[in-house]
C-alpha cells in the first residue's frame, strides 16, 4: 500500500496543507463566536442570551448580526443604591 501525500507528494507539502487548514479552522471558529467573546469581555448583562442566540442561530447571517449588535450595544448606566 502506498503512502498518500498531498501537494505534489511531499511530507512538507502535506504538513503545510494541514497547518493552513488548522489555522483557517481556528480563525473561522473565532469569528463565529466573536459576539459571545465581545459580550464576555465587556461584562454585558446580555452575555448569556448572546451566546445562546449565537449557538442556535449564528449559522444564519441574520442571527450572527443580531448577536453582534446585542453584544456591542451600550449598557445603560447602573443606578447606585444609597
Amino acid at each position: 500500500m502506498e503512502d498518500v501525500y498531498l501537494l505534489g507528494g511531499t511530507v512538507v507539502g502535506t504538513i503545510v496543507v494541514f497547518l493552513i487548514f488548522a489555522v483557517s479552522l481556528l480563525v473561522t471558529v473565532g469569528l463565529y463566536f466573536l459576539p459571545g467573546i465581545i459580550a464576555l469581555i465587556r461584562g454585558s448583562r446580555l452575555t448569556a442570551p448572546v451566546i445562546v442566540l449565537n449557538i442556535l442561530l449564528g449559522w444564519t447571517l441574520l442571527g450572527w448580526v443580531v448577536a453582534m449588535v446585542m453584544a456591542a450595544w451600550p449598557e445603560p448606566p447602573r443606578r447606585r443604591r444609597y
